[in-house]
């Protein structure tokens, strides 16, 4: 948001001043105002690429503010282009210490929606390696401390969670996780893995279970229709019930929660 109202003062500025300086029809200044804006967003992205490409894909020493403020920003700006907006309800239940947060996964905007809707909230997400090699926005994610995990290589995957569990431990981040391992293209919540329940026990973390709906109905709906994405945090399991509980445990009543909220908020709507 902040960034669209940057762009949009700068465009109205520009739609005043030139028509007042210059030997410019007022009739010209809602088409200078519409050009300026577009040539704002342009510059804006020409930026940040330039940005990207002195950050590298290098892997960080400690979670980067800047990169942290600039990705959250311009998540938030690309929603407000895209005219996607973000109820969140449940953040209250939010513990003031590092979580492990896990939610179904229905599109790849789901880790987009939580950034722009909890920018309070450090959040590393544990994400497939393609999407840290991604132009631009890799360079950005990876320097706030999200993680590729190889799903094909347990051994590996296991060095990624002890990864995420150093980051809980020595820098306070919360770590985004969806135990699904893949995002479903049918809507309906696969069986969950138990890697998020084993990370969350090593850390001797809560655990945030969240549900999120309406994201797999953006991808192809953008900007000719107004989408609206609904989280809530339904439940939070507390640190000494993750460290009483097993992981097949915990696992199962993650899903349990998540299933019977996810069912009943479509019952609702």
């Amino acid at each position: 948001m902040i960034v669209v109202v940057a762009q949009l003062l700068l465009s109205l500025a520009g739609a005043l001043l030139i028509p007042a300086l210059a030997p410019v029809p007022w009739g010209w200044a809602p088409l200078i105002f519409v050009g300026m804006f577009l040539v704002a967003n342009i510059l804006y992205l020409a930026v940040l690429y330039l940005i990207s490409l002195f950050l590298g894909h290098k892997v960080p020493e400690k979670d980067s503010r800047f990169c942290r403020f600039v990705t959250v920003r311009t998540i938030q700006w690309i929603f407000v282009m895209l005219r996607i907006s973000i109820k969140v309800e449940g953040k209250e239940k939010l513990p003031h210490c590092p979580i492990v947060l896990v939610s179904n996964h229905r599109s790849d905007f789901d880790p987009m929606a939580v950034l722009a809707a909890m920018p309070e909230r450090r959040i590393a997400y544990i994400s497939k390696p393609e999407n840290l090699r991604i132009p631009l926005a890799g360079a950005f994610v990876n320097r706030c401390s999200f993680l590729a995990i190889d799903r094909e290589n347990p051994r590996r995957a296991l060095v990624t969670l002890h990864e995420a569990v150093n980051l809980m431990k020595g820098q306070g981040l919360d770590i985004g996780i969806y135990p699904e391992g893949t995002r479903s293209r049918t809507g309906d919540m696969k069986s969950f893995k138990e890697g998020a329940f084993l990370m969350a026990k090593w850390a001797g973390a809560p655990i945030a279970v969240m549900a999120t709906e309406g994201t797999e109905r953006i991808a192809g709906h953008v900007i000719v229709r107004h989408n609206r994405i609904h989280l809530r945090v339904v439940e939070v399991i507390p640190a000494e019930e993750v460290a009483r509980r097993s992981v097949a445990e915990l696992t199962a009543k993650a899903e349990t929660i998540l299933r019977r909220n996810l069912k009943n908020g479509e019952e609702e709507t």
